[in-house]
């Protein structure tokens, strides 16, 4: 089987996550996709709807995922 060559590792929205980088994580190359805004989200920390703690948060991906939104990396600006 062929290597897919239109992976998050060469798109432009991809950035790794720190000490992630060229698949030197424990999951391989995890980084987060910048395609969209972040995504909202409640952690339940008690019963009360009120308790849980809010954040947003890029989705996490690895390196060797893929989407049909694709877009190549830029090697300069």
């Amino acid at each position: 089987m062929a290597e897919r060559l239109h992976t998050c590792k060469t798109c432009e929205f991809f950035e790794y996550l720190p000490g992630e980088e060229e698949g030197n994580g424990p999951l391989g190359g995890m980084g987060e996709c910048h395609r969209n805004a972040p995504r909202a989200f409640t952690t339940s920390a008690g019963l009360s709807s009120n308790d849980g703690k809010q954040s947003a948060v890029w989705p996490r991906i690895l390196d060797a995922d893929w989407c049909g939104e694709y877009d190549r990396k830029q090697e300069t600006w």
